[in-house]
């Protein structure tokens, strides 16, 4: 865990690139409402979209997530992928965050997925 004090300084804590916690930024809040549905070798990830989002990132990683835990990533226009050549019986995490202009990125809380089949 990072912990960065910008003193109100909104935009230096979006230049981090790092998630941001607390605060109260209009349509930077990670994504909530998350939903993932477990299928064979893929899970389909479908969340609520943003009005200021022109798109959005979805990382996805094996569970449980660690410090060490590599990210993959898709890109979408849409409120929904299928992320395809998951590995049978294991769980992964999945978290999303809106494309906004030329701002960092504000990721949700990762999200775990049942075994994939």
């Amino acid at each position: 865990m990072i912990n960065f004090k910008a003193r109100g300084n909104l935009a230096l804590l979006e230049s981090t690139g790092y998630p941001l916690v607390g605060g109260n930024a209009k349509g930077r809040r990670g994504k909530k409402g998350i939903t993932l549905e477990a299928g064979a070798n893929l899970v389909d990830v479908s969340f609520r979209g943003s009005e200021e989002a022109g798109a959005y990132v979805v990382e996805y990683t094996e569970a449980p997530v660690t410090a060490e835990s590599r990210w993959d990533y898709m890109v979408t226009k849409f409120t929904y992928v299928t992320v395809t050549g998951l590995q049978t019986g294991h769980k992964y995490a999945f978290k999303v965050a809106g494309i906004v202009d030329d701002k960092a990125p504000v990721f949700s809380e990762p999200v775990i997925s049942k075994f994939v089949e």
